[in-house]
């Protein structure tokens, strides 16, 4: 799910194959996708998932959230992305 759906790459390859032309400048990308509103909507899911929580302006993870995030840091590790992969 979140690799389909909350996946930003497969959200700009598909504002781009709907655009008439078939391509967009980044003026235009930027337009359409308001990345604002994206870490807005982002952060929500994630605290409704229980990823996060919301303590005044500040977000900070909870434990699923720690859980989670260490186990994609070793899976990159594993398969050598993200810096130093």
């Amino acid at each position: 799910y979140y690799f389909v759906d909350r996946s930003i790459s497969a959200t700009l390859l598909e504002i781009i194959d709907r655009s008439p032309q078939k391509k967009l400048g980044l003026d235009e990308i930027k337009r359409i996708y308001n990345v604002e509103k994206k870490y807005q909507t982002e952060l929500e899911g994630m605290s409704e998932g229980g990823f996060v929580i919301k303590e005044s302006d500040y977000y900070k993870n909870s434990i699923k959230g720690r859980l989670y995030a260490r186990m994609v840091r070793a899976i990159k590790s594993i398969l050598k992305l993200g810096p130093g992969g």
